[in-house]
């Protein structure tokens, strides 16, 4: 990717469709929000359209380096139930018949109560491979992998594609370790099936987006962004649309550990309804298996919880007469937020009750003068107690909403100071049990523990869940647009696991040589790419990914003395500290010190950081005792 050309990024969200463009420094060119078409006949394809035509506006589309974005699609296809039926065909050994049929005997893929995936299994011995079925819907070849990689499915898919009626369709024929190379063949195909009933909507989504971004930019590369954060063509994360299931929080947290180079805390991603909350440990976003319907998948997604907390969070009151905050969100119960009602339209307002249907909580508004009316909302709180910074774009003058939030609290029965604290023990309520597992999974020191907020309603909700649970807090830059942001930062990534018995050198080398081929799909050498090894010892998994260079983060590096501040900041020392100097070389440098950790002694710290900043690797130690007295 040429270093100096301009970064386009869109991320495609529940309200709003971000998009930024940032020079060769990551600076913000220019930045649009247009709201997410999903009634569009386009979809949000639409949306994305209008997002680049407006970015676009001025500027040479050949000074553009490619269009990078995060889709909603395939997390929204398993939601709204948009699938396909599947055929299968698991090729096997002489005596692994009986027990396939017991694994595979299934005929649908329940989702959930209203969601099945219809599906057709055909079991083969791999000596008699039939003729080639006709390709009416995505069709998935399997075969049991013990002596294997597959070589048996590519050739299946080539004789049938050859033999095939009508060839434009072979796209959806789909060998199933172009999904998954473990091991497990049950569990292997459940994955597959599920990639495949995404296909149809997956390809229609990307004949949209293409024809829309040809149509803005002509000649100009789609990238799509995967759960992993990378990116990849269009044209291959959409063979595999479960790469992409929650791509846009992917994007959000890869764009705030840039930014904020956390080595241990949470990171939350506020939006108007919800919260995502991404584990941050050792400099890194936590990965896990993703799971749909109870099935559990062999491909993997962020390690994500997302509450019901945003800055449109209505104030209300449940049957009980105790006051609640949300699930229900402005935008989505059709009310404007206080906030952002001009005061000239203030005064006239009354209090009155808004309820739908039989909710078990009734929430309150300010109807206006025009009829139009106004919710209660967290960001509208927060800007009464003051919070929001005058910068933020949600910010307003407290006074304006005193009037309205007084007619409130009298039918509340209470006082300003009591709806605080109500409200704050309703936000950390949410997050609290996030907070508690990650402390569980990590045994994190907490004096090292941060928050990073992003997203538009970030001061909305940041600041009262760090006064209750007593934790500090960052917010990111260009926290509004913080996944568009990450989607423009996206560097090229693959990533292959593959079952290994004890991490040895020479599964080390296969895995890598597997990265390398699928890398080279994007035309990037091996050389212009940076290679991460990870065994899991109590899986028997090692995973290899490959991430593409990014040359502007060699201009972003920082100096010594920012290093030494920055490995302050992150180890929570003061200024007097001194902090020892223990290796440095062209990427990293690491620090090293020593204090007092309560009654027990004392405790030695290393902190690993690149040279731009980040924190990469955290490591803590008791100092001997004998030590500790100076002997």
């Amino acid at each position: 990717m040429n270093s100096g050309k301009l970064r386009l990024g869109i991320d495609v969200g529940g309200t709003f469709t971000h998009g930024v463009l940032l020079d060769a420094e990551t600076r913000l060119v220019k930045s649009v929000r247009v709201p997410t078409t999903h009634r569009a006949q386009m979809g949000v394809a639409a949306g994305v359209a209008a997002c680049l035509k407006e970015l676009l506006e001025g500027i040479p589309p050949e000074s553009v380096a490619a269009v990078n974005h995060s889709t909603t699609q395939a997390t929204n296809a398993l939601l709204e139930g948009d699938l396909s039926p599947v055929a299968v065909h698991v090729f096997y050994r002489p005596g692994e018949g009986f027990l396939l049929r017991r694994q595979l005997g299934f005929r649908s893929f329940r989702l959930s109560p209203e969601s099945r995936v219809p599906v057709e299994i055909a079991l083969h011995l791999r000596s008699r491979i039939p003729s080639a079925p006709k390709l009416d819907r995505p069709t998935l070849v399997a075969e049991t992998l013990v002596d294997s990689e597959g070589e048996l499915e590519r050739e299946v898919c080539r004789r049938w594609i050859a033999e095939a009626d009508e060839p434009g369709r072979a796209v959806l024929l789909q060998p199933a370790t172009e999904i998954s190379r473990l091991l497990g063949v049950k569990s292997r195909v459940k994955t597959g099936i599920l990639n495949c009933a995404m296909l149809p909507t997956m390809l229609a989504t990307l004949d949209f987006t293409e024809r829309a971004l040809q149509s803005v930019a002509p000649g100009l590369p789609l990238m799509v962004l995967k759960s992993d954060g990378g990116v990849m063509p269009a044209e291959v994360v959409f063979r595999k649309p479960l790469s992409c299931l929650l791509s846009g929080p992917a994007a959000g947290a890869a764009a705030a550990l840039h930014f904020a180079g956390v080595n241990l805390g949470l990171f939350l991603e506020v939006g108007g309804t919800s919260t995502d909350i991404a584990f941050i440990h050792q400099g890194r976003v936590g990965f896990r298996p993703a799971s749909v319907g109870g099935h559990r998948l062999q491909v993997e997604t962020l390690d994500l919880r997302t509450v019901a907390l945003g800055g449109g969070s209505l104030i209300g009151r449940d049957r009980h007469g105790g006051v609640t905050l949300g699930p229900r969100s402005a935008h989505v119960a059709g009310l404007k937020y206080l906030s952002f009602v001009p005061e000239s339209e203030m005064a006239a307002g009354r209090l009155v009750v808004y309820q739908e249907g039989d909710a078990a909580s009734t929430y309150y508004a300010w109807q206006l003068a025009d009829g139009s009316r106004a919710g209660f909302t967290l960001t509208d709180f927060a800007n009464l107690q003051g919070v929001i910074p005058q910068e933020d774009d949600a910010f307003c003058e407290r006074d304006k909403l005193r009037a309205p939030f007084a007619a409130l609290l009298e039918r509340l029965e209470l006082t300003e100071e009591a709806l605080l604290r109500v409200v704050t023990a309703r936000i950390a309520a949410r997050v609290r049990p996030a907070v508690a597992e990650y402390t569980r999974s990590f045994k994190p020191e907490r004096a090292l523990m941060r928050l990073v907020g992003g997203g538009g309603g970030v001061y909305s909700a940041l600041p009262f869940i760090s006064r209750e649970l007593k934790l500090p807090f960052d917010v990111v830059a260009r926290y509004p647009q913080i996944s568009a942001v990450g989607a423009a930062l996206a560097a090229s990534t693959v990533s292959v696991r593959i079952p290994s018995a004890d991490g040895s050198s020479a599964d080390i080398e296969h895995a890598r040589e597997l990265a390398i081929a699928e890398l080279s799909v994007t035309g990037i050498p091996p050389e212009r790419a940076s290679f991460d090894y990870r065994y899991e010892a109590s899986a028997g998994m090692l995973r290899v990914t490959a991430t593409a260079e990014r040359p502007f983060e060699r201009a972003g590096q920082l100096s010594p003395d920012e290093l030494l501040e920055r490995a302050r900041e992150l180890l929570g020392v003061e200024a007097d500290v001194s902090l020892d100097d223990v290796f440095a070389n062209a990427s990293f440098i690491a620090f090293a010190v020593e204090r007092r950790s309560g009654w027990l002694g004392r405790r030695r710290y290393l902190l690993l950081l690149d040279r731009l900043g980040r924190s990469r690797l955290l490591m803590r130690g008791w100092v001997p005792v004998a030590a500790d007295r100076g002997c």
